[in-house]
């Protein structure tokens, strides 16, 4: 009886195991998967030689979710997210019309410090 029983933990802890070995694989993928397709409907654009990495976040504040995209561009030829005119530099962010009312809305010391100041 003791042998099923330690297999049958064995076996749960293997694959408790997996599945967290998992996830955390893909959130080391996520910022490599910055896909080629485009706004046009399905057509694949030309693979940049350097990557555009992406982190897609959410911050709760005031019971509203904020979407956030971290990026990071690795060289010149970069893709350029589409809505923006170019990659923001070190240091730099675009913020949507509707973030920059909050920010104007909320006092700087709730706000301020979640979005990057």
């Amino acid at each position: 009886m003791a042998a099923p029983v330690g297999l049958g933990v064995g076996l749960l802890l293997t694959v408790v195991a997996a599945v967290n070995a998992v996830g955390v694989q893909n959130d080391r993928y996520a910022w490599l998967d910055t896909g080629t397709p485009s706004a046009s409907g399905g057509a694949t654009t030309a693979i940049s030689r350097d990557p555009l990495w992406a982190l897609f976040t959410t911050d709760p504040f005031d019971g509203q979710t904020i979407f956030r995209a971290d990026v990071a561009a690795i060289g010149p030829t970069s893709l350029v997210p589409p809505g923006i005119p170019r990659d923001p530099g070190p240091g730099h962010y675009y913020i949507s019309p509707a973030l920059a009312a909050l920010l104007r809305s909320a006092p700087a010391d709730e706000l301020g410090g979640h979005c990057g100041g």
